[in-house]
């Protein structure tokens, strides 16, 4: 093996850098060639007002933020970085506290915000990547991170209050950022990813400060999803409780319609389809894609990206979904006009 410029090359294959990153450019090219990107109708159809019996399920007493740092804020480039700790309303557990991550650019003024929510597993490197790039691109960006749930406790058993918390934490983050002068509260948009894509379909639709999202890798109708992902955290889940229940798959899918409250198809008829975007994987068995597309259909059919991956694999086209999402965000959470100054005052 030889070493030039800063790159490992085998067996002399490719020796010229330029040559190297040019396949490379070739490569993503037929890639990008099977990426496809379906247009929302024209008119869009018209959300449902959210009933008050729906929002009395999101309902808890309110209690005060009470942010508490976790760490200094840090200078990263064009952002910096603060690690908070905020009360988060539960009756059950009014200690309770939520931890985000703060990404601020450096440029004045209120900037506009990205909440990201996070998949249900890993090291966070894919939702920092994105929030990175939100804040080096003018947006602040800040990531709810995920509660560890006890050992004791299953996904697919908590997976219902969990949704149902996600939009409880996921407004009262929102209240905080209405709170800070260097964020504009009126301009506000979502990113999430896998779980957090399914969670974002939850909140979305019941939250109007969120003024567009972007769903990536999720799906609606939750029981098919858990009784057939290969997910293997929730498909090891699955089989010690089918193991233990002595259900089958339909058996189990059967009882998770019978206790599942939060499915994002619920609320998909609340949202605004001008609003999302959705961001399906052709070949992804994780949440499976006829179920991504079930989602779209409930949603009112949005603007959706289609890529030729899996739902792991779909990381590749993080490089091209970065400035389209950017680009999404843009036109739809546009500047705010200063009101006029009339001549004389």
């Amino acid at each position: 093996m030889q070493k030039r410029r800063g790159i490992v090359y085998a067996g002399g294959a490719v020796k010229d850098p330029r040559l190297h990153r040019w396949l490379l450019g070739v490569a993503a090219s037929f890639w990008l060639a099977g990426c496809e990107r379906v247009a929302a109708p024209v008119p869009a159809r018209e959300a449902r007002p959210v009933p008050a019996e729906t929002r009395a399920l999101f309902a808890e007493p309110l209690r005060s933020l009470a942010p508490e740092s976790r760490g200094p804020a840090a200078a990263e480039g064009r952002h910096s970085l603060e690690r908070l700790s905020i009360a988060s309303p539960r009756d059950a557990n009014p200690g309770r506290r939520m931890d985000i991550d703060v990404y601020r650019p450096t440029v004045p003024g209120p900037r506009p915000v990205v909440l990201v929510l996070p998949s249900a597993g890993g090291s966070y490197w894919i939702e920092r990547s994105f929030a990175r790039y939100f804040a080096d691109h003018g947006y602040a960006a800040v990531l709810l991170r995920r509660e560890k749930i006890p050992r004791a406790e299953k996904v697919i058993e908590t997976v219902d209050q969990l949704l149902r918390q996600s939009v409880i934490d996921g407004g009262r983050v929102l209240d905080w950022v209405e709170t800070q002068p260097d964020l504009d509260g009126g301009r506000i948009g979502l990113l999430g990813i896998s779980m957090g894509g399914i969670k974002g379909a939850v909140l979305a639709p019941l939250e109007p400060r969120v003024g567009a999202a972007v769903l990536g890798l999720a799906g609606g109708d939750l029981p098919v999803i858990l009784t057939r992902t290969t997910e293997p955290g929730i498909a090891a889940e699955r089989e010690a409780w089918l193991a233990a229940s002595g259900l089958d798959l339909s058996g189990a899918e059967r009882e998770l319609r019978r206790v599942l409250r939060h499915d994002p198809l619920n609320y998909a008829r609340y949202a605004d389809p001008r609003r999302f975007l959705l961001i399906l994987a052709r070949f992804d068995q994780a949440v499976p894609t006829a179920k991504g597309w079930q989602l779209w259909s409930a949603l009112g059919e949005p603007e959706t990206i289609l890529l030729p991956t899996g739902h792991y694999t779909a990381v590749l086209a993080m490089p091209w979904l970065k400035p389209a999402i950017v680009q999404f965000f843009d036109a739809r959470l546009p500047p705010r006009r200063a009101s006029p100054v009339r001549k004389g005052s």
